[in-house]
């Protein structure tokens, strides 16, 4: 029975190292060329409810005021965007446009 119980421990151990690693997979750069290349991304949508979705629409950058030299501190000037859907309401589609900073409060 001893035996039986030890086993299974080192399975588990093994089980468990393999989540690890796989958990590390896309979310830490690595320099095996097998492994899939890591890209950063930015979040475009999120949806608190059924009815209410966020999304993100990403500005498009001004080609005259685009500071070269990157010693500019503006912000981007992504907009997000609240889509509320509510079948029983009379307009069952509310679009606006959300302060940022709400979303992350």
């Amino acid at each position: 029975m001893l035996t039986i119980l030890i086993a299974l421990d080192e399975e588990k151990q093994k089980a468990l190292a393999s989540l690890h690693d796989l958990s590390k997979l896309f979310t830490q750069d690595h320099r095996d060329p097998n492994q899939p290349q890591l890209h950063k991304y930015k979040l475009c949508g999120v949806s608190t409810t059924n009815e209410i979705t966020y999304l993100r629409r990403q500005a498009e950058p001004d080609l005259i005021d685009m500071d070269l030299d990157a010693t500019d501190s503006k912000p981007c000037g992504d907009q997000w965007w609240k889509i509320k859907y509510a079948m029983e309401d009379a307009k069952p589609v509310t679009v606006m446009v959300c302060n940022v900073y709400l979303l992350l409060s």
